[in-house]
């Protein structure tokens, strides 16, 4: 459905460094190559709050 509308799915790849640019998410740092998109979703589990960490958000889960 999503991916109907244009939507890229990548699997299998470890994101080491959240881009940031002003309070905008810029891109993720995959190994050697930075990866952009318009939209991102972070869909990370209990891995988000470390993840929201590297861009000074704090998520507040119990």
């Amino acid at each position: 459905m999503a991916a109907d509308k244009g939507v890229a799915f990548r699997y299998n790849y470890s994101i080491d460094v959240l881009v940031r640019k002003g309070d905008r998410i810029d891109g993720m740092s995959c190994g050697s190559n930075i990866r952009r998109a318009d939209a991102y979703v972070m869909a990370l589990g209990s891995y988000s709050t470390a993840y929201c960490r590297m861009l000074c958000l704090f998520l507040f889960i119990r």
